[in-house]
């Protein structure tokens, strides 16, 4: 009996170093992967001009309250060959005229494993359509009205084309310039009331790289 119960407990003490060793290994992998990320976020910033941050710096850098800028999300997947073609089209374009119109917003890239810290809310009809691209108030609500006028209706999110991005981005400039869109969200239709990012976007998913890493420079 004596045997067996220290047995047991010789068991158990190694099963706890294990799982010990796994978690601080997957902590380590989330680190590295947010670094990566925030590489290649800064890598197509530099290609492009476009002013592209991270939800992780949108999330921790941005005063919802304070904040005066429309703010737009770009979804995207390196695995996706749309999503490539449109990203090398955002190269081939002016950067001085991307950088320009790209200051206006807070430009949130949501690359590869980010798209999993955005809840339904951020992926109206469920289809997971990727390029897609939604726009919110500066207060983090997000205008579901703003939709692409030249997609179909089953994919009103998805974008065909760099021109097609930069001229809606201009629509919805216009728009904030002529008006602030949180002034003119009530009663526009497919307005959405959802909870700013601020609160929907963390916890247990959250990345924990530095966050200087994600500054464009």
């Amino acid at each position: 009996m004596i045997k067996l119960l220290f047995s047991r407990e010789t068991v158990n003490f190694f099963t706890a170093i294990l799982l010990i060793v796994l978690g601080a290994s997957q902590c380590e992998l989330d680190a590295t992967k947010a670094a990566e990320l925030s590489r290649a976020i800064r890598d197509q910033f530099r290609i492009s001009g476009m002013n592209w941050i991270s939800p992780k710096m949108l999330r921790e850098a941005i005063d919802f309250q304070s904040n005066t800028k429309p703010i737009l999300y770009f979804f995207t997947l390196r695995s996706c060959a749309d999503c490539r073609t449109m990203l090398s089209q955002f190269a081939s374009l002016d950067h001085s005229m991307l950088s320009s119109l790209s200051a206006q917003f807070h430009a949130v890239l949501v690359l590869d494993d980010y798209n999993a810290e955005f809840g339904p809310e951020y992926n109206p009809g469920g289809n997971n359509d990727v390029p897609r691209m939604l726009f919110s108030d500066p207060d983090g609500h997000l205008r579901l009205d703003l939709t692409n006028p030249r997609a179909d209706k089953f994919s009103p999110y998805f974008y065909f084309s760099a021109d097609e991005v930069i001229a809606r981005m201009r629509d919805v400039l216009m728009l904030h310039q002529e008006m602030p869109i949180s002034l003119a969200r009530e009663g526009l239709p497919g307005s959405s009331q959802t909870t700013p990012i601020s609160d929907l976007v963390g916890g247990s998913g959250q990345f924990i790289a530095d966050l200087e890493t994600d500054l464009p420079s």
